[in-house]
């Protein structure tokens, strides 16, 4: 059975547009494909100055925390659809808006979007640090969000296996939890055929 499509609401719809309006007006290029760091296959990008990213949360952040969760996951899912660097951090600030949402029953959500990642900094950005969304999932319910990471660890999506190890690597590292659940995550994916997935256990 073919997994269910996000709906995308015209709330969603509208404010996408604003912001991929905002984002060419800021660009430095058009969003062609160009090279990434650390990645064997070029990503497609505006090179939006740090300026932009500063006045993000005054031009946008009020109407994020405002949208139901319909609209949020909706605009979400626009923005990584997108596949364009800046629009996929957008997406991750969307969410990090609308945590409070993001309950175990509506993960099948997050594994839809993750389908369109395309860089390791996306990931990275989506699953580590502070501002990490995978992090504040596993404070919050750690058991299914345990449980969301095994299974992303044997994801044929790279992002999906970079994001389960990830989220675990640099907690542990910094906080000393969850050290059994990163042990068989690591052990599992540290002869990957990913570079980028391997890197992201601490392999070369």
């Amino acid at each position: 059975m073919a997994r269910r499509r996000i709906r995308i609401t015209p709330a969603a719809r509208e404010l996408h547009e604003e912001i991929v309006a905002s984002l060419e007006g800021a660009a430095c290029r058009s969003a062609e494909p160009g090279p990434a760091p650390h990645q064997p296959e070029s990503i497609r990008y505006y090179d939006v100055p740090k300026s932009w990213w500063k006045g993000l949360r005054g031009k946008f952040g009020a109407r994020f925390q405002s949208l139901g969760y319909a609209d949020l996951i909706g605009l979400a899912s626009l923005l990584f659809r997108a596949r364009i660097e800046e629009q996929g951090h957008v997406g991750n600030a969307v969410l990090r808006a609308g945590l409070d949402d993001l309950t175990p029953a509506r993960f099948e959500d997050l594994d839809r979007l993750l389908d369109d990642f395309t860089s390791w900094s996306m990931v990275d950005d989506f699953a580590t640090g502070k501002a990490g969304i995978t992090p504040a999932l596993l404070r919050r319910c750690p058991a299914e969000s345990v449980a969301l990471m095994h299974r992303w660890s044997q994801s044929p999506n790279r992002w999906k296996r970079r994001t389960s190890v990830v989220t675990f690597t640099r907690r542990v590292a910094t906080e000393g939890e969850f050290i059994d659940e990163a042990m068989a995550i690591c052990e599992r994916l540290r002869f990957d055929e990913e570079d980028l997935v391997r890197k992201g256990v601490g392999g070369r």
